[in-house]
Parts: C-alpha cells; sequence; structure tokens
C-alpha cells in the first residue's frame, strides 16, 4: 500500500531496541547500508569476543593440565617458527612431553546458526568451497601441515627433548554449532561446554574417533 497503518506502542518498541541492541553486541547485526562507523564497532567487538574466548580456552588447559601452553603463536618469517610466508597464529599450542602430543588449537567465537541461511553462512565459513582456500579449516590446515612438516623447529624453539611427537588439531568454538552434524569437517570441533564437563577424555575420544584423510 502507498500508505500502509502501522500500529505500535512502548513495548514494541522496547522490544524492538533490546533485538537491535543484542545483534550489534554479539556481532549478529549486518547490513548492507551500515556505515563504515558500525561495521568498525561490530568487528571491534568480535575482535574483542573471539580474544576473550581465546583466553578461556588457553586458561582451561592451564588450569587442567601439566602441559606447556602457550597463545597467538605466529607462524610466519622472522618468528621462531620460521616459515616462508604468514601462515597466521596458533590460537592455542598445547604441548604434552608425556604422551609426546603437540596440540594445534583453533578457538572460535561463533553465533550458532539459527535458521538456515545462517546455517549456510556458517558451513561456508568453516569450510567455504572447493575452489577457494580462505576458510576457517583451510587456514588451520596449511598451519597444521607445517608444523608436521617442521616439528623439529617447534621442537627447538620450546626447549623439547629431540623425540617423536604427534601432531593434532582441533577446533573448539564456543558454543554447540549445527554444522559438523550436517557435514563432514575436515578437522575435528567440540563445544568449550562439552570440554568443561568431560575433561580431557573428551579431547581423546574425538581425536581418536577423526581418521583425516589429510593426516
Amino acid at each position: 500500500e502507498e500508505n500502509p497503518l502501522v500500529f505500535w506502542g512502548p513495548c514494541n518498541v522496547e522490544e524492538a531496541c533490546i533485538n537491535l541492541i543484542g545483534l550489534v553486541t554479539t556481532g549478529r547485526y549486518h547490513n548492507k547500508s551500515t556505515s563504515k562507523e558500525m561495521n568498525s564497532l561490530i568487528g571491534t567487538i568480535i575482535n574483542e569476543k573471539g580474544t576473550r574466548f581465546r583466553q578461556k580456552v588457553e586458561q582451561w588447559f592451564i588450569d587442567n593440565t601439566s602441559c606447556k601452553v602457550d597463545h597467538e603463536v605466529p607462524i610466519k618469517p622472522g618468528k621462531k617458527l620460521n616459515a616462508k610466508i604468514d601462515l597466521g597464529d596458533i590460537d592455542v599450542l598445547v604441548i604434552d612431553e608425556k604422551s609426546k602430543r603437540i596440540l594445534l588449537v583453533e578457538c572460535k567465537d561463533v553465533n550458532y546458526g539459527r535458521n538456515p541461511q545462517e546455517i549456510a553462512n556458517e558451513i561456508e565459513r568453516l569450510i567455504g568451497d572447493s575452489e577457494e582456500d580462505n576458510s576457517w579449516t583451510k587456514k588451520h590446515i596449511k598451519r597444521h601441515e607445517w608444523v608436521k612438516a617442521n616439528v623439529d623447529v617447534l621442537i627447538r624453539a620450546y626447549g623439547l627433548k629431540n623425540e617423536l611427537f604427534l601432531v593434532d588439531s582441533l577446533f573448539i568454538v564456543s558454543n554447540e554449532i549445527p554444522a559438523p552434524y550436517i557435514r563432514a569437517m575436515p578437522l575435528p570441533f567440540i563445544a568449550y561446554s562439552q570440554l568443561v564437563r568431560n575433561g580431557l577424555s573428551s579431547l581423546d575420544d574425538i581425536l581418536s574417533m577423526q581418521e583425516s584423510k589429510l593426516f
């Protein structure tokens, strides 16, 4: 209609404001006409949430294991994990000298998909398509493959005994997400709540079940 009637009241306005604020503060707000300032704010919020979640995961390993734990370990030229190209950072690096296992943990503070479109976007971020290599998992696989091929560099960098270490990788996400139940993932995923609830046994179970053709 040219002149539609819109009925609203204080409760409608309050609910709309609460919903809008929730979308912004959780980083879910998307609009083609969003200003640069709003996009910058949302980007800052997402980065801060991601950092807090990474710190929480790191602290869990510090409090619940006797492993060496490091965070935001760069794999790039000139760093202690000196690669020819910039492969990004390992969010949380866990080194278990007793079991001779090196664990590369990718931490993701995610907003789980609530409808088909959000789930499709979630899958795209996680695994991308066959022609792209910028998805979360593909980026991490590159770091995993580098560490596996250059484990001696990591051993020297962290003063470990020159022994055979197994290199594992997984994603720890802030919430249970539907994507891994819908599509096969190249890396194992576990929700932080499951890690807290079941402890290290949950990691052993998920890593032993994961037989990725890449590794």
